[in-house]
């Protein structure tokens, strides 16, 4: 009789990169192998990265503190434990981690519904607050040196080869997107498009504004000079 394959335990953390810098900006896609021992399968994770790129996209000011480089880190509870770390991860996630807003309450509903009952938690911190829980030394890149290997890949994967030894195994070759979370996505894209016109058009009433009154400067010292 055959032997059923048993998953491989996940004993590190989960942790995916933003893919570009930027409060609106979405999460890198991959799947966490290891969350099979826990009962979640691909789908349900990629549906939870990408519900929450919507979400997070959509959030008309974006309540995260930091996303600048942002990490979701998704931990086990029994690794905190191990790692003492069970008390102090508020403190150390700081202004870091997730504020008020939407993204907050979805992170809420998928923790109470989905990871909490797994002995899982998902987080959104900044990447310094989640070097620190995973314990990377502070002299090791927050990238992986470029190289004739790493040359063509982008940022976000090599933030992720810089702390693999570290976290939890991720394969990267997923399927896309649901027509579904396409489709939001392509909502939350043209509100963020939206935010930029109008950030735009702050910017260039500001430098009209400071052109104005480094001409009307000029015309008065013109004036002086003439007198």
């Amino acid at each position: 009789n055959s032997v059923p394959i048993q998953p491989t335990p996940l004993t590190k953390p989960i942790v995916l990169p933003q893919i570009r810098k930027g409060r609106t900006q979405a999460f890198f896609r991959a799947w966490a192998p290891g969350l099979q021992s826990k009962g979640i399968t691909q789908s349900d994770f990629l549906s939870f990265i990408d519900n929450l790129n919507v979400v997070a996209t959509k959030s008309p000011p974006l309540q995260i503190v930091d996303l600048a480089g942002g990490i979701i880190a998704l931990v086990p509870h029994a690794w905190f434990n191990v790692a003492g770390l069970a008390v102090s991860i508020s403190a150390k996630l700081g202004a870091a981690a997730v504020s008020k807003g939407r993204t907050e309450l979805y992170l809420r509903e998928v923790n109470k519904k989905l990871f909490g009952p797994r002995g899982l938690k998902v987080s959104i911190a900044s990447t310094l607050a989640t070097r620190e829980i995973l314990k990377v030394p502070g002299s090791l890149p927050k990238l992986a040196s470029l190289s004739d290997e790493t040359f063509y890949i982008n940022t976000a994967e090599r933030a992720l080869r810089a702390v693999a030894p570290y976290s939890a195994h991720l394969e990267l070759d997923v399927p896309p997107p649901t027509e579904q979370s396409t489709m939001l996505a392509k909502v939350s894209a043209k509100e963020a498009a939206s935010k930029d016109r109008k950030n735009h058009k702050k910017v260039m009433k500001k430098r009209d504004k400071a052109g104005y009154k480094a001409e009307k400067r000029e015309r008065k010292r013109e004036r002086k000079e003439a007198k």
